[in-house]
């Protein structure tokens, strides 16, 4: 109910998520369920789809996108993708052979039309007037799609396919000519579009930048404008771009990844952490009005506004939030209060109820876990609450090929994933590079607002950059760092592996470990962590991966760490070594 919050129906099936499925950001599902009439069409993370009665929950008809019948391409992160209404169909991508896109009958779910073989990535399509013409336009996992949506015949397709085939940003088209298009690995593009006399669609790359990049978050656009938050983590870069020109004016630092909406003129802008914003998006600069935490961590989901109401969600809660201006101070403390007063009464009711089974519950659970994931929800915890760090490391790779790229600079660089950054860090990396014995040695650091890295082999210092962008693509340059050793997210890898075990305790670095062998589901190799038996924060991993090179592993051991450092902002200013040369605002 959109007044109170009380359920009214629920519909759950039986059913896993596939086999290899990446459970570290939960089972789903992840797809916006689509009203049309009085039914609602919802697919599940495991590509299952229903069609069901709006006002009872019962199922009319299904479907298994992923099954024998369409053939639906696997993704690692489960099915994504968003159904929409195009007259008495609805419009589902699949990623099956010759079933790249199918219409269903919205009636009776029977195949209206089916084509294409292009398969699936984690976008959703959308019905677009291309040059006067209704086109549905799709981000699949090879580039963008045209197509007709009475028919399903393929107009136009731009190639465009990035390391990990995430295309998920929805285009934007202005004036009815000009797309937008954005995704992780490969920056933006602006796109013309126009149809000849012979009725076909002209497609012409008009700029290309790689310094925005719109991940799995919405976007606004006002006329030539589109403003997102760019970069796979946070913090992340708040930036307008011309979809006509590519002109970039600014980007603003000091927001986690945030999905932005339109309200009323202004700008809804709710971060991953679950701060909350209100915001005025203009060519010129952005204006940050008032802002408050509203939720936890992980809040993916983009507000949406119903008139003056506006529901918003994280990973456990939803909660609907008045907007409107007679919505008075004193009327939202009486609010509280009453909602105060009926929870505790709830609470004790409950509690009542259910004291001895939770308890019974907890211990058993507590008991099932092993000593090994019971330090790593200590690492976990102990990751979590580092703001500042100082550290060495070193690591050895060994006949891993995407362990290492060539930059767009040249030279050797980590790859691996960012994460999210403690508030500051300072740290130095040697290495080599797989195969050889040429050394690879940097610095780098950060607070949270400016970041910098100098390469000491290539002599060249990178200033000012977003560094989500350098933990994408394999362009990480500290990225590997962050994330084996300062990495303040849940450990569910190690937690949820098919293998955690304890194999007792080893000093590195000087400071005495627990050993820990950990095997990863989906048959994605093995680690042996060594962690603080202290302050649980590790200090070595040995990593051994298979990848299309084949076998190989990565060693790296933190040699000196300074977890909560007291350090002011100079320690984090880029010092700039006499016969370097300076990069700036590096964007890969």
């Amino acid at each position: 109910d959109a007044e109170t919050g009380e359920t009214i129906w629920e519909h759950r099936y039986d059913h896993d998520a596939a086999e290899g499925h990446v459970a570290q950001f939960g089972d789903g599902p992840r797809a916006t369920p689509l009203i049309a009439g009085d039914r609602i069409y919802a697919i599940g993370v495991a590509g299952l789809m229903h069609s069901l009665e709006k006002e009872t929950g019962k199922v009319v008809w299904a479907h298994n996108l992923w099954g024998a019948v369409f053939g639906g391409n696997w993704l690692q992160h489960g099915y994504t993708s968003s159904p929409i209404e195009y007259g008495d169909t609805v419009i589902a991508l699949v990623g099956g052979e010759g079933k790249s896109i199918v219409a269903f009958d919205k009636a009776d779910g029977s195949v209206v039309w089916q084509a294409m073989d292009h398969e699936n990535s984690y976008g959703s399509p959308q019905i677009l007037e291309v040059d006067g013409q209704e086109q549905l336009v799709a981000f699949m996992r090879d580039g963008l799609v045209g197509a007709d949506p009475n028919t399903g015949e393929e107009l136009w397709h731009y190639p465009l396919e990035g390391q990990f085939q995430q295309n998920i940003n929805p285009p934007t088209l202005v004036d009815g000519r000009y797309l937008f298009l954005s995704s992780l690995n490969n920056g933006s593009r602006g796109l013309e579009l126009s149809r000849g006399e012979d009725g076909g669609t002209q497609v012409t790359e008009v700029w290309a930048s790689r310094k925005v990049r719109l991940y799995h978050v919405t976007s606004v656009n006002d006329g030539d404008w589109v403003y997102g938050s760019s970069g796979g983590g946070s913090p992340a870069f708040m930036s307008a771009v011309n979809v006509k020109t590519g002109e970039i004016p600014w980007r603003k630092r000091g927001f986690a990844k945030a999905n932005v909406v339109h309200a009323d003129g202004r700008v809804i802008v709710l971060d991953e952490n679950g701060q909350l914003y209100l915001a005025t998006f203009t060519p010129e600069d952005l204006t940050v009005h008032s802002e408050v935490e509203l939720l936890d961590r992980v809040a993916w989901t983009a507000p949406t506004i119903v008139g003056d109401r506006m529901y918003v969600r994280d990973k456990v809660r939803i909660m609907a939030l008045d907007l409107s201006e007679s919505w008075t101070a004193e009327e939202a403390m009486l609010a509280d209060a009453e909602e105060a007063e009926a929870g505790a009464e709830e609470e004790v009711e409950v509690a009542a109820a259910a004291a001895v089974p939770a308890a019974e519950e907890v211990a058993e659970v507590a008991a099932e876990e092993s000593e090994a994931v019971k330090i790593f929800r200590k690492v976990d915890a102990a990751a979590k609450a580092v703001t500042g760090v100082r550290y060495k490391v070193s690591s050895e790779p060994s006949g891993v090929a995407t362990t290492f790229v060539a930059p767009a600079e040249g030279g050797g660089v980590m790859f691996g994933w960012t994460g999210q950054q403690p508030e500051k860090f300072a740290m130095k990396v040697k290495t080599t590079q797989p195969g050889t014995d040429e050394p690879l040695e940097f610095t780098g650091g950060g607070d949270g607002e400016t970041f910098f890295l100098v390469d000491h082999v290539g002599k060249k210092a990178y200033e000012d950059f977003d560094p989500a962008v350098m933990g994408s693509g394999g362009q990480a340059l500290f990225a590997v760092v962050m994330a084996e050793f300062v990495h303040p997210t849940p450990f569910s890898d190690e937690i949820n592996a098919d293998v955690a075990e304890l194999q007792g305790t080893e000093t590195v670095a000087g400071v005495e470990c627990h050993k820990i062998h950990v095997v990863y589901s989906g048959g994605r190799g093995e680690s042996t962590w060594f962690v603080s038996t202290e302050d649980y924060l590790p200090r070595r991993r040995i990593r051994h991966f298979t990848t299309p090179q084949g076998e190989g592993s990565l060693d790296i051991v933190i040699s000196e760490l300074e977890v909560d450092p007291e350090v002011g902002d100079g320690d984090f200013a880029m010092k700039l070594p006499e016969g370097y040369e300076r990069v700036d605002d590096f964007a890969p």
